[in-house]
């Protein structure tokens, strides 16, 4: 899975940061602008995200566990590559 499709406020320019506490005691403080990759830019399973700081940011939190059910799907008949796409 991706994150969601924003960067957490907390950790934009100008965020008050998350301070975190892990399980063995040890705390910490994800400053503004170290939050890491930018949304979409990183794909991590949900066993790799588990005990991870990353859990404590908005956007990678609430993730869905299985793909949603597509309804009238009817498949790509071409594909193309738009140079003028915007």
């Amino acid at each position: 899975m991706s994150s969601k499709p924003f960067d957490d406020p907390r950790l934009l320019p100008g965020g008050e940061g998350i301070h975190y506490e892990l399980p063995d005691g040890v705390q910490g403080d994800i400053k503004p602008g170290t939050g890491g990759w930018s949304w979409g830019m990183v794909y991590m399973t949900k066993q790799g995200l588990k005990d991870t700081v990353q859990t404590l940011q908005t956007n990678w939190q609430g993730q869905p566990d299985k793909v949603p059910e597509v309804k009238d799907y009817t498949g790509w008949d071409h594909m193309r590559c738009d140079m003028d796409a915007r």
